[in-house]
Parts: structure tokens; sequence; C-alpha cells
């Protein structure tokens, strides 16, 4: 039987007569891309929809010789941009989570390998021995060379255990309910100079971090920007941390374990 988190897959997104594609992946150097439509255009791992549509249509398609015996298929919608919340006074212990920079491994990936790197944390508290850069390098698109395409990154948490799936959040009650549940959340952020303090990074236009806690005002996370394994662990005002991460896509890992 063929591992379906090893196996191609391909999204189709139609509306208004036309079709736009998603490129395959994992396991393929496909990275052609339809041209953008009017309604929409579409990156390497997210679809854009440009205007209203009366309808629209997402088709999944699992280039495999049998059918998968299981499968995970989230389709997550929210606009693009949002006013972000202010969010409620909460409180939610630190879970426990590994602390891991990427800035210790080789110059050749430590500047573009934080969802990778922000993964391994969440895993090696059940994977003492695993070797970081090696899932790094399992999590690099083959066609794009990047190491931050998402179905990578849900594919290698699968090969270990780990059920993830990428949601596009609005609110920090979906966070909320994954710490209480006692599960990491790792969140996309992006932010300019001044709009996240004590953050490693000056700015970014995309960056993972873990979010293992909530203090009233304060997000606790292990940012795998951090000059060292020593230095991971942040505390991030609640409202400028709701900006960075909501104010644009919102996009989100959730985790829950279960036998590969």
């Amino acid at each position: 039987m063929t591992n379906p988190v090893d196996s191609c897959v391909r999204i189709e997104a139609q509306a208004q007569g036309e079709t736009l594609i998603l490129p395959a992946m994992p396991g393929s150097k496909d990275c052609e891309l339809t041209p953008a439509r009017s309604w929409a255009r579409v990156a390497v791992d997210c679809l854009e929809i440009l205007e209203d549509l009366s309808e629209l249509r997402i088709r999944f398609f699992y280039l495999l010789p049998q059918p998968p015996e299981r499968y995970l298929a989230t389709v997550s919608i929210r606009p693009l941009s949002l006013p972000a919340p202010t969010p409620q006074r909460a409180f939610r212990a630190p879970l426990h989570c590994a602390g891991f920079s990427q800035m210790t491994l080789a110059p050749d990936v430590a500047q573009r390998c934080c969802s990778p790197v922000s993964l391994a944390m969440t895993l090696l508290p059940k994977h003492p021995s695993l070797d970081v850069r090696a899932l790094v390098d399992e999590c690099q698109h083959p066609a794009s060379g990047m190491y931050g395409v998402w179905p990578m990154t849900t594919a290698a948490a699968a090969r270990r255990g780990r059920l993830m799936s990428i949601e596009a959040c609005s609110s920090f009650d979906p966070l909320l309910r994954a710490l209480a549940s006692g599960t990491p959340v790792i969140t996309s952020v992006r932010f300019g100079p001044g709009e996240l303090r004590d953050a490693p990074l000056e700015r970014t236009d995309g960056h993972l971090v873990v979010v293992i806690g909530i203090e009233n005002n304060t997000v606790i996370c292990h940012d795998p920007a951090a000059p060292d394994h020593n230095s991971v662990l942040r505390r991030y005002d609640a409202t400028e941390f709701s900006r960075a991460w909501l104010a644009q896509r919102g996009a989100t890992y959730f985790f829950a374990d279960h036998e590969p």
C-alpha cells in the first residue's frame, strides 16, 4: 500500500468556467502553475480569491495506484487582510516543547528553514534522537528549493505520527483551544521594524514560530530565528503578535497525534 503522505496530490479550483491548478506535491518536481485569472491567483501553497464569486469548487486528486485508506483534507477560508483582533485576557501555562535555533544549522539552510525547525521543536519531546537537519532536507520542495512549502511539512509530520492541518485563523480562539488540549501551535507571522518587540528578526515577510502558552497580554513562543538554543524562548506582546499573525492570512499549523 502506498503511503498517502508520500503520494502526489493535485488541487484544482474551479469558478466561472475556468480552472486554476495548484502544483502537485509532495513527491513531484512538477511546479508549473496556471496563469492567474481575473478572479484568483495561485502561489505554491495558497489560493487568493480576487473578487466575489457565486460558486467556487475545490477538487482534490490523489495520484495513487489505489485509493488511500485514510487521509485528511481541509479547506480554510478567510479574508486575506483583517483588522487584528484585540485578544482577550487569557492564561494557558506554557507547554513542554523543545527549543531549537535554526541559526545553529549550516549556512546553506539556516536563514530559510523556520517551518521544518518549528515542526522539529514540536516533535523532539517524543523523538529526542530526531535529526533536525535531516528533517529540514526532507521538507525541501524539489521544484522550488524552498523549505517553507506547507504540504511538505505536513507530510514530514505524518511520517512521524503527527497529524497536521494548516488553517487560516481570524481569532485567538482556535489557538487557545489547541493549547488547552495540550498541543503547541505553529503560527506564521509577518512584521516590520519595531512591530514585534524582542523578536530576533528585525522584519519578515513570513516566518514561523511555535506558540506554547499565553499569560494575560503575553504570547509565549519558541522562535527558531533566535541566535542559539538558549534564547529561543520569547514573550511577545499579545496585541503586537495579533497584528503580526492575524492581520494577514492568519496561517496556522494545528496538530494531533496518530499512529503512522
